[in-house]
């Protein structure tokens, strides 16, 4: 999406500004053009434990599982989604609270504390789970992993 992409490039180069290093999966890293230069990049599949200090989301409740099954099983880093509004401005997913558009007013706090004192930050825990599902009696193929956030 033309827009998500423009709002992901206005937020790199925001937090660069701040000194902040970004990091993206590689193959969004190459579609961000303007901002090639200002990111490093990963592989999915390669260890990103103890590497990230913050994840940030962009979409909906999908995007937000995903981010989190790149960590593999290792912890994933405190989180901060925010949803692009969906269709007709209207949100639907439950995961990514925050709008997009005011990723500034959200993340400041977050990223410098000390320009913000007594600034409260609100946190929500979720819990990653990895569920599998087995059955009685197994076809080769059949039995399923998947990760769940609550």
């Amino acid at each position: 999406d033309p827009k998500v992409i423009a709002t992901v490039q206005q937020m790199i180069h925001w937090l660069d500004s701040l000194g902040v290093v970004v990091a993206l999966e590689h193959s969004i890293a190459t579609r961000l053009k303007d901002c090639q230069n200002l990111v490093k990049s990963f592989q999915p599949g390669e260890d990103l434990s103890g590497r990230f200090d913050l994840m940030i989301c962009i979409g909906g409740n999908g995007t937000l599982i995903r981010g989190a099954g790149l960590f593999g099983a290792a912890p994933v880093p405190p989180t901060i989604a925010f949803h692009e509004g969906g269709s007709g401005g209207h949100h639907i997913g439950v995961l990514s609270p925050v709008p997009v558009k005011d990723f500034m007013q959200f993340l400041f706090p977050v990223v410098l504390p000390d320009r913000h004192p007594g600034k409260r930050i609100v946190v929500t825990l979720r819990h990653r789970l990895l569920c599998r599902l087995d059955r009685a009696t197994p076809r080769p193929g059949e039995n399923i992993e998947f990760q769940v956030l609550n």
